[in-house]
């Protein structure tokens, strides 16, 4: 066997390692292999995207942006410092865009107007933001002209060279206010369990929240749509209230958030939107969860009011009840008002909802 073509086969077996590492979560094992991989004669476009998540999940952001120069340099689209007219598209979850949108405002300083393209579902609430000059459904953007740019919102923390140390603050919505509920001596929570049919694997089934509904001074709602299509009607259970309209929309949805105390959800566009509305968030977690929740940490630097409950293993609920159980048992005796603001830098909440 020639040297080279031992390199060759070595460099596939720390490919395979590399994988495994990261499938294990083990991301500084992972991209030790990758180098090695790469340093045997691996193209080095042939783990971009996995050295990307080993860098995001670790917090270095750095790392992963040099891993997107690598991918424009080979895959050239050109971004200028300067733009007459940016459109946003917003091509992936709803979640995605509102947590992606925040770095709106650092960009009215490159551009002359910004635009977002996104799903109609989305539009009313993009509606009450402000720093959009122009908010289309998808598909419906006008052509580009020649100083235009075009930009999916995933990609701005790349386009703004972000990292954990200067995300901005989330989008700030400002939301019509349509019922208010009377303060109560009760903690008002509310539920999402089930993420949708293209990924269960962020779902729990309620059948493990429900020993919230016994710790006395809680009244716990829903706001689960049936995870099968929105025109379904929401699901019923004994012990949760719903919260969602048979003919929900994203704002009456915002508007049920702000009734609440706390939400408390898996990973769903309902996460991210409280969290904007400034509301505590304690996010459940599988032990594979997406890149955006790094590793191993309670907390987010994306989500001020953020607190993280992680699974330890695939469909092991066990351990994260019992934290939920414990976290609201011990919780102080002073509820938030939710008729206080609520934008995230002024809202009221007891510290210890946050981690």
């Amino acid at each position: 066997m020639t040297g080279a073509r031992t390199a060759l086969v070595e460099a596939a077996q720390h490919s395979l390692e590399g994988r495994a590492c990261l499938a294990e979560l083990q991301c500084r094992l992972a991209l030790a292999s990758f180098e090695q991989a790469l340093r045997l004669g691996e193209p080095p476009t042939e783990h971009l995207h996995e050295r990307w998540i080993c860098h995001m999940l670790l917090g270095d952001f750095e790392g992963a942006w040099q891993e997107s120069d690598l991918a424009e340099a080979w895959f050239p689209r050109p971004v200028p410092e300067r733009f007459g007219r940016l459109v946003i598209r917003c091509l992936r979850g709803l979640g995605d865009a509102i947590q992606f949108l925040r770095f709106v405002p650092a960009l009215r300083r490159r551009c002359d107007r910004i635009e977002v393209e996104a799903p109609r579902g989305l539009l009313p609430l993009l509606a009450c933001m402000r720093g959009i000059d122009e908010i289309v459904p998808m598909g419906l953007a006008r052509p580009l002209l020649p100083g235009d740019c075009q930009v999916e919102c995933s990609d701005l923390p790349y386009l703004l060279r972000a990292s954990i140390g200067t995300l901005p603050p989330p989008a700030s919505f400002d939301i019509p206010r349509r019922i208010t509920r009377p303060p109560l001596d009760r903690l008002r929570i509310a539920l999402v369990w089930a993420s949708g049919d293209w990924n269960n694997s962020r779902s729990i089934p309620p059948s493990e929240l429900e020993p919230l509904s016994r710790i006395p001074d809680i009244d716990l709602y829903s706001l689960q749509r049936s995870p099968h299509g929105p025109k379904l009607p929401p699901i019923e259970l004994p012990w949760v209230r719903n919260l969602e309209p048979l003919e929900p929309n994203i704002l009456a949805t915002a508007d049920a958030i702000l009734q609440m105390d706390l939400v408390i959800s898996v990973d769903t566009m309902v996460a991210h939107l409280a969290a904007c509305l400034g509301k505590p968030v304690w996010l459940l977690l599988t032990p594979g969860a997406d890149w955006r929740w790094l590793l191993d940490r309670r907390d987010s630097p994306w989500y001020s009011t953020m607190r993280i409950f992680r699974q330890k293993r695939d469909q092991e609920f066990a351990t994260v009840r019992r934290q939920l159980v414990s976290a609201l048992t011990v919780r102080p005796s002073g509820l938030p008002d939710p008729e206080q603001s609520v934008n995230a830098a002024t809202v009221s909440r007891p510290k210890s909802f946050v981690g």
